[in-house]
């Protein structure tokens, strides 16, 4: 491997790097705090900015295990492919999520409990007049239209089905049949169930639907409980909306037999060629029939809309969760969330609010940061596109789309790294000094530091918590995470005095609010448990949650031995630095910028040697990993050993500590290893003007998705910097930025750049 030059690093006294966790702290933390100090990059003037001065100012795209960049491209549900290229029996639907919140097996398609109803020469008829030709099929070619902006535009729990129907104009002509092949061009939609039809109309339902039923009778469904109406006329459409069905094109017969559905029975009839005027028949039945489902299916190439009433079995019932699912249809459903201002597991939390689904159900290969703009991939088994794709118009910063079923669900750490689009607002440079900046990192990369993320943004680091759970002193623990907060409010700081005072956790999470998740998850603990058993009482924390207590303090470790190797040892390989033998599939901790997953998750244990006098030549600094503290790592044969264990000395701590914590064994941490140095992938750079704060100066996948175009301007009252680059899995960015920027990444010093 190629060598490097050896810059020169930030100086570090030796002494800083002691742990001192004090329990008492309430200053907010800042990078020297938490072992970030040396430097490597040069020969460029720094170029100080803003960094996340909007969330918006912050991209992230995951990248799978290929390298490809996961991008939302549509938000439709037309033709699900599964893994292998097949497609499975496609629909759409929109189950109420509005009132009651819609269940799996309420919304299940009933495609599959159907057999052919249509052949070449009689599809459903309406005077006698075939809708296909004689292949039987009709033209399935659908456009990749995007839904109206998700972000931004519709509150949590509002229903754009209002604004959907007020433009009667979309309402086609349904008196006659196109023929060659095309299907019905009629909007079809669902009326209230208040309404009445006029005894005329009712008359002309009773002939239509006795026709229609022989006729499908006469198909190859004799085992279905659906039935098949034929089309009525435009007469009687308008007849409906006559008598009180404002905007409402679905034929009387239709809307007479939604009416009547009974359990297990569904009512069929040839969909309109239009996706727009589909969608008009899933938002009318959803704000209108809320005990309905609307499906749209496809049988021998021709679509057809199905309404089947919605059983009472919960999705969230695990029982309940997989019936009526298609025997040829893979188990997993595979899509791409989006999600702006909101980590991955709060929108996960909405999502399984208005879908039913529990949380657990969904997996992912890594949470991504919260004041942030993401795309990331996304699994859950044994749910159907249709049932999320249905609240999309529901969720406000959220949208679910690209679906795909699979037989593998997608788990933690499967994923290659990340792609940002980061924006640095009121720099002050010119393009040369940025461009040397931006080569200098692509030569030399940067120390891959645990970012500031990872110790918490509260004045309580989580590695304190995490000390104390380790050590056993779960009261203590208990008491970092409910302490006032120099931050706080003061209404919620006098309820976390109650704690710290009187211990009762029953008042104290009376007065909690419902956002404080992990506060409230924690007291309802110390109810259940009691005071006596705060070990118990944590674990009703997730436990990804109490995870990341325990990997910030190895990750505060990692940093200060970092900083020591870097400071004293420069950038060149050294005997009884470790290289892996065979490097893990997924980079020790295997998330982006907060979670993680230490290599006891992983399925094969990475293996690692000590370089040699004579293999130094062999290796790069690049190729350097330093372990994560745990019982179950190789440690360094040089001095890097004694400053691992020592600092873990410090705190009254072992290698071998970690393996049986006090009390609770499932805190036990194995370790993992990170490389020392890392390069970013395809770094580029590039200037922009705005004159407003608000000014947007990239694009988000929604952006692109409703075609948003930026506002390029060569001049302006304010400059930034714009970097696109890679990352690999675990990697932070903002560590990246440091480089170029030399200032301190802590939310305390990026908001008091702001206020200026």
């Amino acid at each position: 491997m190629d060598d490097t030059q050896e810059p020169q690093a930030k100086k570090l006294k030796l002494e800083d790097t002691t742990l001192k966790p004090e329990c008492d702290r309430r200053l907010p933390l800042i990078e020297s705090d938490v072992g970030i100090k040396c430097y490597v990059t040069s020969g460029f003037t720094p170029i100080p900015g803003i960094v996340k001065q909007r969330f918006s100012d912050f991209i992230v795209n995951e990248m799978d295990m290929a390298g490809k960049i996961v991008q939302l491209t549509s938000t439709e549900v037309e033709s699900v492919p599964a893994a292998n290229g097949t497609l499975p029996s496609t629909k759409e639907s929109a189950c109420s999520a509005t009132n009651n919140v819609p269940t799996d097996s309420n919304c299940s398609a009933v495609t599959d409990s159907f057999t052919a109803v249509t052949n070449s020469s009689t599809v459903v008829t309406v005077r006698s007049t075939a809708i296909t030709d004689s292949s039987g099929t009709v033209d399935g070619n659908s456009a990749t239209k995007s839904l109206s902006p998700v972000a931004g535009t519709h509150e949590v729990g509002s229903d754009n089905s209002s604004a959907e129907l007020a433009d009667s104009s979309s309402i086609t002509d349904n008196s006659s049949l196109v023929n060659s092949g095309k299907s019905i061009t009629e909007s079809c939609s669902t009326v209230t169930g208040s309404s009445k039809a006029s005894t005329e109309d009712s008359e002309k339902v009773a002939n239509t639907s006795t026709a229609s039923t022989s006729s499908a009778s006469n198909s190859n469904s004799s085992n279905s409980q659906s039935t098949i109406l034929e089309n009525s006329s435009q007469s009687e459409s308008c007849s409906a909306m006559d008598t009180g069905h404002v905007n409402c094109p679905i034929p009387t017969n239709i809307l007479n037999e939604l009416k009547e559905i009974k359990k297990k029975k569904s009512v069929k009839m040839v969909a309109p060629q239009e996706k727009d005027a589909r969608k008009k028949i899933h938002y009318y039945i959803q704000a209108q029939f809320p005990n309905i489902c609307s499906n749209c299916i496809t049988d021998n190439g021709v679509k057809y809309l199905e309404f089947s009433l919605q059983s009472d079995n919960s999705s969230s019932d695990p029982r309940n969760r997989g019936e009526g699912w298609p025997k040829d249809r893979p188990t997993h459903l595979h899509f791409i969330l989006y999600k702006e201002f909101k980590d991955t597991m709060e929108a996960i939390d909405i999502i399984s609010k208005y879908s039913g689904i529990k949380p657990q159900h969904f997996n992912y290969a890594g949470t991504k940061d919260r004041r942030a703009k993401t795309s990331q991939r996304i699994s859950a088994h044994k749910v159907k596109a249709e049932k999320l794709q249905a609240i999309n118009s529901k969720l406000r910063g959220i949208a679910m789309g690209n679906f795909q079923y699979s037989n593998e669900r997608v788990t933690l750490g499967q994923l290659s790294g990340n792609r940002f689009k980061i924006v640095l607002r009121s720099v002050e440079t010119t393009s040369e000094n940025l461009e040397k900046a931006t080569e200098s990192l692509r030569q030399l990369g940067f120390i891959n530091y645990f970012g500031m993320q990872r110790f918490g943004t509260a004045s309580i680091p989580t590695y304190q918590v995490g000390l104390h759970i380790l050590k056993g002193e779960f009261d203590k623990a208990v008491d970092l995470i409910m302490v006032p907060r120099s931050t706080d409010k003061p209404h919620i700081s006098e309820v976390r005095q109650i704690w710290m005072e009187k211990k009762d956790a029953k008042v104290v999470l009376k007065k909690l609010p419902k956002s404080m998740n992990i506060e409230r998850r924690l007291m309802e603990g110390v109810v259940t448990c009691g005071v006596t058993n705060l070990s118990g009482a944590l674990e009703r924390i997730p436990r990804t949650t109490r995870l990341l207590y325990l990997h910030s303090y190895q990750s505060l470790v990692w940093n200060k031995v970092a900083s020591l190797r870097v400071e004293k040892y420069g950038l060149k390989p050294m005997v009884g630095d470790l290289v892996y033998i065979q490097e893990p599939r997924a980079d020790d901790m295997t998330v982006d910028e907060d979670e993680t997953t230490s290599s006891s998750d992983k399925k094969t244990k990475p293996t690692v040697k000590h370089l040699t006098e004579d293999e130094l030549e062999k290796y790069t600094i690049y190729d350097i990993v330093l372990p994560l503290p745990g019982y179950d790592v190789v440690l360094p044969a040089n001095e890097l050993k004694d400053a691992v264990t020592g600092l873990l000395a410090e705190d009254s701590l072992s290698l071998e500590s970690l393996k049986c914590t006090k009390k609770a064994k499932q805190y036990r941490l194995p370790g993992s290893y990170r490389h020392v140095m890392v390069k970013p992938i395809d770094l580029t750079s590039s200037l922009s003007y705005y004159d407003d704060v608000t000014e947007e100066l990239v694009q988000s996948d929604m952006d692109l998705l409703n075609k948003q175009e930026l506002k390029h301007k060569n001049s302006g009252k304010h400059m930034a910097a714009i970097l696109e680059f890679g990352l690999p899995s675990s990697c932070y960015a903002t560590m990246l930025l440091r480089e170029i920027t030399r200032a301190d990444t802590s939310a305390a010093h990026q908001t008091s750049l702001n206020k200026q």
